[in-house]
């Protein structure tokens, strides 16, 4: 910071001497032969000893040169009365007589110098050499002292503001310091009013008289010429040396004469070119402010205008810090120790919103009244609070109870808070709300798990709007999960669905209950599909929702009771099947034991029972047997026919090949009975009844041994019972579809009866089981195959098996059109 002032380098000030004589002719001739002697003299003449003293108490005289023999008051008397009251100017005595003992009563009384009164111009030389050597003295003794008064000053001033805790503060104790030290006598602090541009008082230290509000002081124009303008506006020390004829003071000339201001110095109180305030100095003297003096009073400016900015930048982190502390998302509470209790000094707004209480009922209490009882006991007897002001705690789990008696989770962490002089005098606690994160997490964990199982989870409020939809939701529906977000839960059903849910499903939400049950739901496209529903309230009002396509399980439900009346008709046909074979094998031995002529026939008919048992032992294992996916691998239909075929080759032809996946062992099992039902049922002798029975031509008067025979020929070789029969069969691929088919050219089965062959138990042949063309259509079920049963080209039966995976070189070299066989 730069300084001015009114002198600009060393210069002869005046001097001057107030000459005390009753003798005023004397008294004006001493005082001219001066001036002569030194034209820098001003000397001024009082007769009476009395108003002399009232002269020099007032100020303005350098030096007093008095004669000794003077009435009412002489001159040693004015000595004793001037030191009295502390002034130090230095003091000539003059005498007419040259008595030792009143020149040792001078010095013993402070005298500054001894003349006798002698005639001629030689006197007065000598008298002004030693009063401009006095005076000279005095001075630099007046300016090394007032330095020292100066610089503790500003030492003083500065260690005040160490501990100055505002600007208000700051400036108070500036101004209270410097005014009651000499040779000030009064002191103030101004900033600029941007509304008026005028500079106003902050602070004012010190009798004023009156002074600041006779007076105008502004930052531009006429009034802002003086030292607290031009300190303002220019950043640097401004001094007005003396009043008394210094232009640029001329608007607060009179108001400051009046008072005895006779120098004033104008101080910018800066920091980093930042102009917080100008310090205005008022001296009781003309030319108060020096170089030296400048300079000090400049580096004040400089510590009042650091102390400022300090205390601005503190307040601004405060405010900051303030800010945190109200409008963190956490809750904040300080705490001071009092007899090993933590007492509540302050907390911030989170705190009472979140609890409800307001700010009287928790700060001064303590803070165990706002936990539970097993909270507190973690705080007051189990070391929590010392731990918290040792600084070993770390972060721990809180309950606290809201005015309402809900229980509010928290995450704790406490660290020790400190005074200014780093004693511990309490804490600051931090306390997180995971009331609705564990809420949120326990929702999240239960809606896991029912998603699991029930796929869809969704959270609407009151009114039905949805404000979480989760992905596998909003794919039930057949929409994206995060445009439902905003949608009611009305547009996902019908109407007549919506409102039946309205009335069962809404009541029992409203009154906090859950419900559960079925519902039928629209997709994106329109298509209605089934769920399961299950509708559940939240503590917050709202409500969640966990759906089920059940479309699936439906099928799977109706598979499964399919599956089941399967079983049922299998345990009623062995039971009725298995039975009547072991009778006719019982009766048989038993008539063979009593009748020995019998014998032969008995066991022959016995052994095809205990045969027909064998086959159908053997057809229930193929039923119950599935199709397990790890069993399946690339076959050849040629092949696995040839392997399959137990007749002449020239009843079968194969017309092209296949290769696809299947169970070998399964498939030709398939094979085999569908070959077994075209000789049993397709044999040249039994065609002439074909286009009477519905039952491929089997005669009902046929011989019970024929047919045995047929049937066990059958079932032996997989081809014909005999040379006469000459069923042929066809098989090989489909030719418009993945496939492959069986025909014969037996009598056929009428489409009326094509049904019911493949029902367990339907045999026209009494041998039969009932089970081959069941187990054909269960084989094929289990692979995945679509059976079809039609007419030949001749006539007879045709199968056909759709839907094979066809692997590499599967395509049919000679494929048969679907039309012929």
């Amino acid at each position: 910071m730069a300084d001015s002032g009114g002198d600009t380098g060393p210069r002869e000030e005046p001097i001057s001497v107030l000459y005390v004589d009753d003798e005023p002719d004397f008294a004006a001739l001493a005082a001219e032969f001066l001036h002569r002697e030194n034209d820098r003299f001003v000397v001024e003449t009082e007769e009476r000893a009395v108003e002399a003293l009232d002269r020099l108490t007032a100020g303005g005289f350098d030096c007093v040169v008095s004669d000794y023999d003077m009435p009412e008051m002489n001159g040693l008397e004015l000595l004793e009365a001037v030191r009295e009251r502390s002034l130090r100017l230095p003091f000539v005595l003059v005498t007419g007589k040259g008595s030792e003992e009143i020149a040792s009563e001078a010095v013993s009384a402070g005298v500054t110098d001894y003349l006798r009164k002698r005639g001629g111009r030689e006197r007065y030389v000598i008298l002004a050499n030693r009063i401009e050597n006095a005076v000279s003295q005095y001075r630099a003794e007046r300016e090394a002292t007032h330095h020292r008064r100066v610089s503790e000053l500003v030492r003083d001033v500065t260690r005040a503001l160490v501990g100055a805790t505002s600007r208000d503060e700051v400036e108070q104790a500036v101004c209270d310091r410097v005014a009651g030290s000499e040779p000030y006598r009064f002191a103030w602090i101004g900033e600029p009013d941007p509304e008026t541009e005028r500079i106003r008082p902050r602070t004012i230290g010190g009798d004023d008289s009156g002074y600041l509000d006779a007076i105008t002081v502004t930052v531009d124009g006429p009034r802002s010429r003086g030292p607290a303008g031009t300190a303002l506006r220019e950043n640097r020390v401004v001094v007005a040396q003396n009043v008394d004829d210094d232009p640029s003071f001329e608007p607060w000339r009179e108001d400051a004469l009046e008072r005895g201001f006779h120098s004033v110095a104008g101080v910018p109180l800066a920091h980093d070119g930042t102009v917080y305030g100008v310090l205005l100095l008022y001296a009781a003297y003309p030319n108060a402010f020096d170089g030296t003096e400048r300079a000090l009073v400049a580096d004040l400016g400089d510590a009042i205008g650091h102390a400022i900015e300090g205390i601005a930048v503190r307040e601004r982190l405060e405010r900051q810090y303030q800010d945190l502390f109200e409008l963190a998302p956490v809750m904040y509470v300080l705490t001071s120790e009092q007899d090993g209790h933590p007492v509540v000094t302050d907390c911030n707004q989170r705190v009472l919103d979140r609890l409800g209480y307001g700010h009287d009922e928790v700060v001064g209490g303590s803070l165990a009244d706002l936990y539970t009882e097993e909270s507190a006991t973690l705080l007051l007897d189990e070391g929590g609070y010392e731990r918290a002001l040792d600084g070993e705690f770390t972060r721990e789990e809180r309950q606290l109870v809201a005015s309402d008696g809900s229980v509010v989770e928290t995450l704790l962490r406490a660290v020790p808070r400190y005074d200014s002089e780093g004693r511990t005098v309490g804490t600051l606690t931090l306390f997180v709300d995971v009331t609705e994160r564990r809420r949120a997490r326990t929702i999240a964990t239960q809606a896991a798990a029912m998603d699991a199982s029930m796929d869809g989870m969704a959270v609407f409020d009151d009114r039905g709007v949805y404000h979480y939809v989760n992905e596998a939701h909003g794919r039930i529906y057949g929409r994206d999960a995060a445009d439902l977000v905003g949608e009611n839960w009305r547009t996902l059903y019908d109407d007549d669905e919506a409102e039946r849910l309205e009335q069962e499903a809404m009541p029992l939400l409203a009154a906090g209950e859950s419900w559960q049950g079925e519902a039928v739901g629209r997709r994106a496209d329109g298509s209605l599909f089934p769920q399961e529903l299950s509708l559940s309230p939240l503590d917050d009002g709202r409500f969640v929702c966990v759906i089920r396509d059940s479309t699936e399980r439906r099928k799977a439900k109706r598979e499964l009771e399919r599956q089941n009346a399967r079983l049922d008709e299998f345990a009623s046909l062995v039971s009725h099947d298995l039975r009547n074979p072991l009778n006719i094998a019982r009766g048989n031995v038993e008539l063979a034991r009593t009748d020995d002529a019998a014998t032969d026939a008995s066991l022959d008919r016995a052994e095809a029972a205990l045969e027909r048992m064998d086959r159908l032992i053997d057809d229930v294992l193929a039923l119950a047997r599935g199709v397990d996916e790890g069993d399946l691998s690339p076959v050849s239909l040629r092949r696995t026919a040839r392997s399959c075929w137990q007749g002449d080759d020239e009843s079968i032809e194969v017309v092209g090949d296949l290769r696809f996946l299947a169970d070998r062992v399964r498939l030709q099992r398939l094979l085999e009975n569908l070959f077994r039902n075209s000789v049993e049922h397709g044999s040249t002798s039994n065609r002439s009844g074909a286009g009477d029975s519905v039952d491929r031509g089997a005669t009902e008067g046929r011989s019970e041994a024929a047919s045995g025979d047929t049937a066990t020929h059958a079932d032996r070789s997989g081809g014909r019972p005999d040379d006469d029969a000459t069923a042929r069969v066809r098989l090989g691929p489909l030719g418009d579809e993945a496939g492959f088919f069986v025909a014969d050219d037996g009598p056929g089965i009428p489409p009326e009866k094509r049904d019911a062959v493949f029902e367990f138990g339907h045999s026209t042949a009494r041998k039969g089981t009932g089970l081959g063309l069941g187990i054909v259509e269960r084989i094929a079920d289990a692979h995945g195959w679509e059976c079809r049963l039609t007419e030949s080209t001749e006539g007879g039966a045709r199968f056909e098996f759709a839907g094979v995976t066809v692997v590499e070189g599967g395509g049919p070299p000679h494929p048969e059109p679907s039309t012929n066989d």
